[in-house]
């Protein structure tokens, strides 16, 4: 069976019909980074990382909680995101001879009604598998000021699980709110140490169920490949679908971490990841981010996303905090998108959430190509077997193999959307 002769190669500019339109993102690492560091040789937060911000309408401000090397959780406030003044002393501390008695990290905030809500993760033993920070838990605590906490009396409120993916322990949370209560999205390791994201729902926020069916909602990769670990998620949710952003290594403690991006149109059930590449890369040689970079948080606000992450390099490897932006792009809009070609009229059909593309479409009658001509009589459609082919930073990535005796005929679809979401440009190539 021949393969390998490339019958033609075309640019195309695809149009579409009517349809709706949601967020994606272009990150952009801002120049001024990193935007905080830590105190000093010596001080409580030599290092700075897994920043949480919000901003409070209230006082006008962003504030962060971040976590310092000696495991507590530091406070700063900001005018506009970059500029930070931090407290001198930490605002939530271990509590001798209890669960989180050698340290608490990597909180996530919400605030309601005045109050402030603060889910942390709490250290109380060995790391399984010698892998990460120690055995962890999950508290809560809550704040009139953002300064001042609470513990809760009952912590903690999710400790680890009898499924294989978190008997090791549970951590680094982002919570959500949703219809009738909370989600949790949480990273679940295994007794050797695999680390993998889960999901829990509350009334109250302190009453947790897991999720049965679905845990855990997003699994490691396999063996070798950049987000074999998962861990530290931030969620938003955005016109009906929601965004995860992770970090993810390698290989657990590897110091390489980068960030990945799923999405759910299911509010948070199954997940899609987004691409198969990091969304957020580490720096090139030379920048202080140059060895990895791990998640904070992600705040959506006038159009813009906001990403906060720490990162580090060689030869220090103590974490500092950096910035990052996308503005809120225009989803690709769903529906049927088509364009003429020399050989006939090639299309795909976007999904609802303009997420994946589910048919390609090729009416191909009578066309011609140069020496290279050849006549269908029907419309052909091919519907990806494995629902749908991912779009990811706005780009997509189509190859089907049809089966034509005596060749194997390969059409492959390559293109981007534009910042509406509403144009699409790129090319398409036959092969056997």
């Amino acid at each position: 069976m021949k393969k390998g002769h490339l019958l033609m190669l075309l640019a195309i500019a695809f149009s579409l019909g009517a349809g709706q339109s949601a967020g994606q993102f272009r990150w952009t690492k801002d120049v001024r980074n990193p935007i905080l560091s830590g105190g000093g040789t010596g001080a409580w937060d030599t290092d700075t990382g897994v920043p949480w911000v919000i901003f409070n309408p209230d006082s006008g401000r962003y504030e962060m909680w971040y976590t310092g090397s000696s495991l507590q959780i530091g406070f700063a406030v900001s005018p506009d995101g970059i500029s930070w003044q931090k407290d001198a002393s930490p605002v939530l501390s271990a509590t001798a001879h209890a669960w989180d008695s050698l340290g608490v990290a990597a909180s996530c905030v919400i605030r309601e009604g005045g109050t402030f809500k603060m889910w942390y993760t709490g250290v109380h033993g060995p790391a399984p598998g010698g892998i990460g920070i120690g055995a962890t838990r999950i508290g809560y605590a809550t704040s009139t000021d953002g300064r001042h906490w609470s513990k809760h009396a009952g912590n903690p409120v999710l400790a680890a699980g009898s499924r294989d993916w978190e008997t090791g322990g549970v951590a680094y949370c982002s919570v959500v709110k949703s219809l009738g209560g909370y989600q949790m999205f949480y990273t679940g390791s295994s007794a050797a140490g695999l680390a993998v994201i889960c999901r829990a729902t509350s009334v109250d926020g302190i009453t947790w169920q897991r999720d049965t069916v679905s845990n855990p909602v997003l699994k490691a990769a396999p063996a070798g490949a950049w987000d074999r670990q998962l861990f530290l998620p931030a969620v938003v949710a955005d016109s009906g679908v929601y965004s995860m952003w992770y970090t993810a290594e390698a290989t657990a403690g590897d110091g390489h971490a980068q960030i990945g991006l799923a999405t759910s149109i299911d509010s948070g059930r199954t997940w899609t990841r987004y691409s198969s590449a990091p969304v957020v890369s580490k720096g090139p040689s030379g920048s202080w981010d140059e060895t990895g970079v791990e998640l904070g948080s992600v705040l959506l606000r006038g159009g813009t996303y906001q990403m906060w992450y720490d990162g580090v390099n060689s030869p220090t490897y103590l974490p500092r905090i950096g910035y990052a932006i996308s503005p809120r792009l225009a989803r690709p809009t769903s529906g049927e998108w088509e364009a003429p070609t020399e050989f006939g009229k090639l299309g795909f059909t976007v999904n609802a959430t303009g997420t994946k593309i589910t048919k390609l479409i090729f009416d191909a009658r009578n066309w011609a190509c140069g020496p290279v001509s050849g006549s269908w009589t029907v419309t052909t459609y091919y519907t990806n077997p494995l629902l749908g082919w991912p779009i990811g930073n706005h780009q997509f990535a189509i190859t089907h193999t049809r089966t034509s005796y005596p060749y194997n005929e390969v059409y492959t679809v390559q293109g981007t959307f534009d910042s509406t979401g509403r144009h699409a440009s790129g090319t398409s190539a036959l092969g056997v």
